[in-house]
């Protein structure tokens, strides 16, 4: 049993990967550094917090690996920040009943709940007690954004990153916590102008830095949607609550456009919450938001099943086979 293991090991992670399962072998060799390094199983967020740092104290084989992973969180706040709107416009709608209510009347409710909204804003440390939410214009909030993500910029894969401040995985927290509620809102515009203060704009032919356009506007590509979007805000000098109104909108006009997507591909499967008729809206399903699928967890149970982790960290095979990696790893292919 325990040759075929080792065999099961070589060939999923072997210390020598091909070019095509290179990227998959070091996410999995990224999870046993995690586990030595913190002496536990590791987590998704783990990783998201290491990526976004960008690994300044782990074996520079693994750049590579973060600027995919740190593309991803990026992908996924937008997400996350879209689906959380969706709820609370959702479970506001549920309180309406069956019946069409007008879209402004929905969003307008959600966008008086000011304390909600400044709070969620103050946690992200771009509001200041006392200010008022209705003189609060997205410009300022962009300013804020780009004062709170230029300490230590470096740049790497078309992407860059920033020493503390403000990032994705304090973004997700804050839309995540069940006194948010209606804030979400005004989390939203802020996880737009966060993927694009990511994005190096001199270095977009790096992957990393296309998979934030990929599937371009019908996935809110980052060049083809958000960019041009947040310049129209700026320029026309709106308010934030204004911008939050049209990308609440937006929301729900996106997820409608994806549901009947679906619909037409297999009429039997209407995934759509809220039906609509022009600008009227009324709820249809309940709705919980959540993140994007990662696989992180799965891959530490395939780790576990290995015997590479344990709930103290990585074991001793593991250390084996992480140390076999790193000592066939060319230090400059990441780079």
């Amino acid at each position: 049993e325990a040759d075929e293991l080792v065999m099961v090991n070589n060939i999923s992670l072997p210390q020598q990967p091909a070019a095509a399962s290179r990227l998959r072998v070091m996410t999995f060799a990224l999870l046993l550094q995690l586990a030595a390094n913190h002496k536990r199983l590791p987590t998704e967020d783990d990783v998201i917090e290491v990526a976004i740092d960008g690994g300044s104290d782990i074996h520079e084989c693994f750049h590579e690996t973060l600027d995919g992973w740190l593309a991803f969180a990026i992908r996924d706040q937008i997400a996350v920040a879209h689906e959380y709107v969706l709820q609370e416009i959702n479970a506001e709608l549920e309180t309406r009943g069956s019946g069409l209510v007008d879209s402004a009347e929905i969003i307008g409710t959600l966008l008086s709940r000011e304390d909600e909204l400044a709070s969620a804003l103050q946690d992200l440390g771009l509001m200041r007690a006392g200010e008022a939410l209705n003189d609060l214009t997205f410009a300022e909030i962009s300013d804020r954004v780009i004062q709170l993500s230029s300490k230590e910029i470096s740049g790497r894969s078309g992407l860059t990153r920033w020493r503390q401040g403000i990032d994705e995985l304090q973004l997700i927290r804050i839309l995540q916590k069940k006194t948010t509620r209606a804030g979400v809102l005004g989390v939203l515009p802020v996880a737009w102008l966060l993927a694009v203060r990511r994005l190096d704009e001199g270095e977009t032919e790096n992957l990393p830095a296309q998979l934030l356009s990929v599937q371009g506007r019908s996935r809110i590509g980052v060049e083809q949607v958000v960019i041009p979007a947040l310049a129209t805000f700026i320029q026309d000098k709106a308010r934030l609550k204004d911008v939050a109104a049209e990308l609440a909108l937006r929301t729900v006009y996106q997820h409608l456009q994806i549901a009947w997507a679906r619909f037409g591909q297999d009429p039997k499967k209407l995934v759509a919450v809220i039906s609509s008729d022009g600008r009227n809206w009324a709820f249809r399903n309940k709705f919980y938001a959540g993140r994007t699928a990662s696989r992180i967890s799965q891959a530490v149970g395939w780790l576990e099943q290995l015997g590479l982790v344990d709930a103290s960290g990585i074991t001793e095979t593991g250390r084996k086979r992480l140390d076999g990696i790193l000592n066939n790893a060319d230090p400059g292919g990441a780079e």
